[in-house]
């Protein structure tokens, strides 16, 4: 509690103690300030938050200036940056910063209850004590069946996310440490949601424990340090700036202001057209140097100096060599191996990253990178883009930048892609940049670069271009259009991949990862133009089911895109058995539908019912082992 709110306490207290005393000229002024006292000592028994140090430490790195001295000299970039979804991925919180609603919500999942609330311009939750959930999980225990946990009324300090999904941080009792609230706010369809479920997540992992120093101060703000006490181990962390910033991609800009200063100076670099010695320009380093500033963040890594980060922080500069500093997790390498292990593989079988937000990871493993000059700038930028959703360049928002190299391709487009100019089936990036990596509640471009191919797809799972496209088409009519067209080798195939769609297969016996991209592709418009849209529906009903909390909330989202189920109500964290009804309520409404003509590739036989005994089947075929998608 504030000093001024001690003293306004007091006074209440003061207002109804002293018709206690009897007022006299000696006992008068002794009598009020012993009510002061005691007023001040009783609040400043009750637990207040807001007189320690609840977030790092800001702009207390050496050489860091933060983003305000960067705006008056540049003022566009400035403001396309505060534009940003990079720049609002962290901040305090507060009115501006907070996108859900916490007017006097109560949200309840997994034997808990969480009371929300908004006081003036500070949000609140009053909520199981994480520090105690945390130790008791360290304990082994499963602190969610333990009745009666204690209460804590917790404000809320910070906010991670503002696009897709925001998540909340309250103090835990150490340092400046932070706890994640294990809620999150499902922006698109304004939603709270478990944390739990937020993530393909195995259901017997239970639900996360965010802490933000330890794993998202690195990536989520400029210059991180956990700043760990080597004699309590305990985090008083800090950093340059809260959020993306400008030092993050540009490298600190201490010198670069001292320098320019002088407008001498600033003249000189301005005709010497060399780069700015003071200051970091990804647009002028190489492909790899520039790629990887963005490969800091978007990958996996683990510190060289481990011991050192904790201590320290990251001491990587941009226009650095990233791999003195991180070691990149590849696939195939020894600590992705323990990760398969852990159940969270961060690629498909074939070297193919499929988590989204690590897109250097496929960058790394492309010929266009390899052999070519391409880099994450070839395509995206922080200042000069079409839309904040992707920060394409606003000239790489089709083919063309493609184009620029493919020149061949571009002479004929049609006799390469075989189909239609202007098409979604001509584009590139659905081509060879499919959604086969996942995040957020969404199907993600991968960003390793490679043409269809249907023998990786049986061998290794991962979903290939045409069929993404071509819901209702089979692994076998993919094999021999590839065999035709590219001549690839021809594949044996197993009869189910013959006979039936490679998106039903997926989606009914596939693993995690398959089923979740399946379910999300059921309602991208590209594939339902080329597919159809009056076929899904009883597919997805079947996920509506799946033991995955986010693959019933992608199965949902996709559900009631259908014109015909906009209306269906469906919760995705209800208990198991109205899961079940209403699963079936949503198959027996398409059932009930209007005539369907038979479909033997998508199981839908002459009487317009579903082959039940083959769904049966391919379900109890499952691939069921552990899937974890770390995001």
């Amino acid at each position: 509690m504030h000093l001024l709110e001690v003293v306004v306490a007091a006074g209440f207290l003061i207002a109804a103690l002293v018709p206690l005393f009897r007022w006299n000229a000696k006992a008068g002024l002794i009598s009020v300030l012993g009510a002061i006292v005691i007023g001040a000592a009783l609040f400043s028994q009750r637990p207040s938050e807001s007189s320690r140090p609840y977030l790092p430490k800001t702009k207390a790195v050496q050489d860091y200036v933060s983003s305000d001295s960067c705006k008056s000299c540049h003022p566009g970039n400035y403001e396309s940056w505060h534009d940003s979804y990079h720049r609002t991925m962290t901040q305090p919180a507060n009115p501006q910063s907070i996108v859900a609603d916490f007017d006097n919500v109560t949200l309840t999942a997994r034997n808990r209850t969480y009371e929300l609330e908004r006081d003036g311009d500070e949000f609140f939750v009053t909520m199981p004590d994480p520090d105690w959930e945390a130790e008791r999980a360290a304990e082994g225990l499963d602190f969610e069946m333990i009745p009666n946990p204690p209460l804590l009324r917790k404000r809320v300090v910070m906010t991670t996310g503002s696009h897709h999904m925001q998540a909340f941080w309250v103090n835990a009792k150490k340092g400046n440490e932070l706890h994640q609230v294990p809620w999150e706010f499902y922006i698109p369809a304004k939603k709270w949601v478990p944390s739990a479920h937020a993530q393909v997540r195995p259901p017997e992992k239970g639900r996360p424990f965010g802490h933000w120093n330890s794993s998202c101060i690195k990536c989520h703000s400029v210059a991180g340090n956990p700043g760990m006490k080597p004699e309590t181990k305990e985090l008083f962390s800090k950093v340059a700036e809260i959020g993306i910033a400008c030092e993050a991609c540009h490298g600190p800009g201490e010198k670069h202001i001292a320098f320019h200063k002088n407008p001498l100076n600033r003249y000189q670099q301005h005709f010497s057209k060399t780069p700015d010695p003071t200051i970091v320009n990804p647009s002028k380093l190489s492909a790899e140097r520039s790629s990887q500033i963005c490969g800091r963040c978007h990958s996996n890594f683990n510190p060289i100096d481990y011991e050192g980060y904790w201590f320290n922080g990251d001491q990587y500069k941009p226009g650095e060599d990233l791999e003195l500093y991180q070691e990149t997790v590849r696939f195939g390498s020894e600590t992705h191996d323990q990760m398969i292990e852990d159940g969270r593989a961060m690629y498909w079988d074939d070297g193919t990253c499929r988590v989204g937000g690590r897109e250097y990871l496929g960058l790394l493993e492309s010929k266009c990178y390899q052999e070519g000059e391409m880099s994450c700038i070839t395509c995206h930028s922080m200042h000069h883009y079409e839309k904040t959703d992707d920060q394409l360049k606003t000239v790489a928002t089709g083919d063309q930048v493609c184009m620029n190299c493919h020149q061949d391709i571009a002479k004929d487009i049609s006799a390469h892609s075989h189909h239609a100019v202007g098409s979604t089936g001509s584009s590139c990036l659905n081509c060879h940049m499919p959604h086969v990596s996942y995040a957020l509640y969404k199907g993600i471009r991968s960003h390793r670069i490679r043409s269809p191919n249907a023998a990786i797809t049986s061998k290794t799972g991962r979903p290939n271009a045409c069929n993404l496209c071509h819901l209702d088409q089979t692994m076998e009519w993919t094999a021999d259009h590839l065999t035709k067209w590219y001549g690839q080798p021809a594949v044996e195939l197993s009869q189910d991949e013959k006979q039936i769609a490679a998106s039903v297969l997926a989606i009914l016996k596939g693993d995690a990862a398959q089923r979740v991209l399946m379910s999300w592709h059921f309602s991208w418009p590209p594939a339902l133009e080329v597919s159809g849209d009056d076929w899904q529906p009883p597919f997805l009903a079947h996920t509506l089911s799946d033991p995955y909390g986010a693959l019933r909330f992608v199965a949902y989202q996709s559900l009631i895109k259908n014109p015909e189920f906009s209306d269906f109500k469906y919760d995705p964290v209800a208990p198991e058995t109205d899961r079940l009804r209403d699963a079936v309520s949503a198959l027996k409404k398409w059932e009930n539908a209007n005539e369907k003509q038979a479909r033997p590739k998508l199981l839908i036989q002459a009487n317009g019912r579903l082959d039940s005994e083959t769904i049966g089947r391919l379900k109890s075929q499952r691939d069921n082992h552990p899937v974890e998608i770390p995001e």
